[in-house]
């Protein structure tokens, strides 16, 4: 398992996370209590409020993924070398194959070269 450092941002979406699956366990257990006490009208505040707090945990929850793929992105994009870390050659494209690209007439030429033929 990775045990890396969390960062700030990561730290706060967990944290919000933590509290509000906490909050809604609390709404979870006051929407029995109303239902047990046949009180409609409790049983649907305690579920809206129950809704709206795993609605901002889905948000952090959304939030923490997004900032692990721009990582993700980033720490793919960069080498480590002996001068330091660095843009590998292959992070602006110009090495990728062709068809990755869409790029029909560049992977025939590649593929097929015309021998003897001006380019």
């Amino acid at each position: 398992m990775n045990t890396r450092a969390l960062t700030a941002a990561e730290m706060k979406n967990l944290g919000i996370i933590r509290d509000h699956l906490a909050e809604a366990s609390q709404h979870h257990r006051a929407a029995v209590d109303a239902h047990d006490a046949a009180d409609d009208r409790a049983v649907a505040r305690a579920h809206r409020r129950l809704g709206r707090c795993l609605d901002v945990a889905v948000r952090a929850c959304r939030a923490l993924a997004n900032e692990g793929a721009a990582k993700d992105t980033a720490n793919t994009s960069s080498a480590q070398t002996s001068a330091g870390i660095s843009t590998g050659t292959s992070a602006d494209g110009r090495f990728s194959h062709p068809l990755m690209h869409g790029d029909i007439a560049g992977w025939l030429g590649r593929a097929f070269p015309r021998v003897g033929a001006r380019r």
